[in-house]
């Protein structure tokens, strides 16, 4: 499941827009495609190692920007998950991380620090996620093992208990950062 932020704000000047958006992107290492004098794209691709990044605002992604009036952006950022996680958990981050862009256009406030914070509560739910998939898959393969010992099909049991398992696990922390989101807007896990 993806992540869809649609934003609006006014410029309070136009000078160097378009420079201070590509480096306030290049600093996350965005790839940037400009469509038009007023609309400029930053992405990252995705790939098949996304699954072990860490780093949310690293997972396959896409902001298109576009400058109105010459003193209204409007922006869309999609954000598509590392493949095992879903990335409503992590919407928190998404949305300090656009809305520090209106701050460093109009106020030339330094967006880092405010972003690391949230990135560093990002990759700790990141972590102890992939803890939990791997209690999963512990439980599944001991639970596997039993019932293939039980029936007489050892390792058939074993792979499978450890795929549901794993799987299983991450499943439920994905539904627990979405419901955890509809009742609540804390950051924490």
């Amino acid at each position: 499941m993806s992540t869809y932020i649609k934003k609006e704000f006014h410029l309070k000047n136009n000078i160097n827009t378009l420079e201070k958006l590509k480096e306030y992107f290049h600093f996350y290492n965005f790839n940037v495609k400009e469509i038009s004098e007023t609309e400029i794209e930053f992405y990252k691709k995705g790939s098949l190692f996304q699954g072990w990044r860490f780093n949310p605002l690293n997972w396959k992604s896409k902001c298109v920007i576009k400058i109105t009036n010459s003193k209204t952006l409007n922006i869309i950022y999609t954000n598509q998950g590392n493949l095992s996680l879903s990335s409503n958990g992590f919407e928190f981050l998404f949305e300090n991380f656009i809305n520090n862009i209106e701050s460093y256009l109009n106020t030339n406030k330094d967006f880092k620090i405010s972003n690391q914070e949230k990135i560093k509560i990002a990759k700790k739910r990141i972590f102890i996620s992939f803890l939990i998939g791997l209690v999963g898959i512990i439980l599944g393969g001991i639970l596997g093992n039993y019932i293939g010992n039980l029936i007489g099909i050892k390792g058939l049991f074993r792979y499978v208990g450890m795929y549901i398992g794993g799987f299983g696990f991450l499943k439920l922390v994905n539904q627990y950062f979405e419901n955890r989101k509809l009742f609540t807007s804390s950051s924490y896990f």
